[in-house]
């Protein structure tokens, strides 16, 4: 099992969603600037993979509504590919219905750290 973590959004205000997507398309719009890093967007889902060591620059992110568990089993392949210490985000409340497809993939859910 690689470690992983589903850290929940406490805030999801129209600021806080708006702070957080434009951050995304921020790290998901420069890839060339880590040399094999990896970044896209696909259904619904973030890949950030850039090898460094934070957590924040290793993640799966679920960011819309049009999520697929498709999509979030391609990116968590991805990273494991890689093997590199990764962290898959959810939303509180909004993808909780995933929770159970992360654990079909062997990831735990630790809402209370980053890091695990």
């Amino acid at each position: 099992m690689i470690p992983a973590t589903v850290p929940a959004s406490p805030d999801r205000s129209v600021g806080a969603i708006a702070v957080e997507e434009t951050a995304l398309e921020g790290e998901c719009g420069e890839p060339s600037q880590v040399a094999g890093a990896v970044t896209r967007r696909t259904d619904g889902v973030a890949l950030i993979a850039t090898g460094l060591p934070l957590l924040a620059l290793n993640q799966v992110i679920v960011d819309g509504d049009d999520a697929t568990t498709a999509a979030i089993a391609g990116a968590v392949a991805v990273m494991r590919e890689r093997r590199d210490r990764f962290v898959v985000s959810l939303r509180m409340g909004t993808d909780d219905r995933f929770v159970p497809f992360i654990a079909e993939l062997g990831l735990r859910r630790d809402n209370q750290q980053a890091v695990c």
